[in-house]
């Protein structure tokens, strides 16, 4: 990170005549062009770094967090994997491919990731940060917890991660370590995040309440009696499901005619749970307060869907991303349409799980 923060500095210097010069390597051009967001271009100049031999590891390095700026996650994770595999104690690579592993659902590889980089930085509080948030997404709360308490013990001003750490513990019914990681947050001055968090938590208790009317027992008098769960469990698998389940129709395996159908229709499965799970991820990441910036999934019409995330992490929405279904998997959406798939801040599909326009 060091190398790659002087190379840049050196850069910023020239002229665009300079950066032609015969003596920049590829690796320096490609780190000017992912600068400036010419990220393919990137990619291109450092393919031919890797050819000459260049600052082989970190060439890779650069090139996944380009490949990751275009949204091309199987690309970035080859390349942060073949940056480890040449400096096995580069630890920005494992922080990426971490992230990247986190973005495209694979949680428990994202673990060794986090835990790998925090073995070689023990002091980084981002990576305690990014190993509670994994720990988070798999159920096991109090793997998560144990995570975000190391890393406030490295800086207890941060109110991301109380935040975070407030999060698992309203998923474990805990309102007491709710409301403690909420006043921590008001102390800090944070008062919108204070103010989101406030808001889950009656949300909470209020459906807490509502169920256990349902089941004919007593409401308990002060959040505080609510029992908490020791253990989590994840919701990401059923979620997928279930938006599926939802949208598409027409999967019964009496109507699969032919092995390539089979496949086109598992395949055509595969990719909208991926931009399913990539939108419910990016909500959590940004922690949207306004439903106009929560990532989402739209149904467009019976053959295509678009998908609204912030890819290029400048932490506003991109334009839609419109996918189609293959004309030949006999596999439409069902009416009516259009119909939109939010994630809120928690990475919860909200109550507008259909809205209309």
């Amino acid at each position: 990170m060091l190398l790659r923060k002087k190379i840049l500095a050196k850069l910023l210097t020239r002229t665009p005549d300079e950066l032609e010069a015969p003596d920049d390597t590829h690796y320096e051009l490609g780190l000017e062009l992912a600068r400036q967001g010419r990220h393919d271009e990137a990619v291109s100049q450092f393919q031919q770094a890797l050819q000459t031999g260049e600052n082989l590891a970190e060439t890779y390095l650069a090139m996944g967090i380009s490949y990751d700026q275009v949204d091309r996650t199987e690309k970035a994770i080859k390349a942060y994997s073949e940056a480890i595999r040449i400096k096995a104690d580069l630890t920005e690579a494992y922080r990426n491919l971490g992230l990247a592993y986190d973005r495209s659902g694979q949680f428990l590889n994202a673990i060794r990731m986090h835990m790998k980089a925090i073995r070689l930085q023990p002091q980084d509080v981002e990576l305690r940060k990014n190993l509670g948030f994994a720990y988070f997404n798999v159920g096991s709360y109090p793997e998560a917890i144990k995570a975000y308490r190391q890393a406030l013990e490295i800086n207890p001003d941060y109110a991301v991660i109380h935040y975070n750490l407030g999060l698992v513990y309203l998923d474990l019914e805990d309102w007491d370590g709710a409301v403690q990681c909420q006043k921590a947050i008001t102390e800090l001055g944070e008062l919108a995040m204070a103010s989101n968090l406030t808001d889950e938590i009656d949300r909470q208790i209020l459906r807490s309440r509502r169920t256990i009317s349902k089941k004919g027992d007593a409401l308990p008098d002060e959040p505080e009696w609510a029992p908490a769960r020791q253990n989590g469990f994840t919701v990401i698998e059923l979620l997928i499901v279930l938006s599926i389940i939802s949208v598409v129709s027409g999967f019964a395996l009496m109507q699969i005619t032919c092995a390539r159908q089979v496949m086109i229709r598992e395949n055509a499965a595969r990719q909208l749970s991926s931009y399913l799970e990539k939108a419910r991820v990016d909500s959590l990441r940004r922690h949207p307060a306004a439903s106009a910036q929560m990532a989402q999934v739209t149904v467009i019409n019976g053959t295509f869907y678009s998908v609204t995330v912030d890819a290029d992490g400048n932490r506003t929405l991109d334009p839609p991303k419109v996918m189609g279904l293959p004309a030949d998997s006999a596999l439409p959406f069902n009416t009516p349409y259009p119909r939109t798939i939010y994630f809120n801040w928690r990475g919860h599909v909200t109550n507008h799980f259909f809205a209309h326009s």
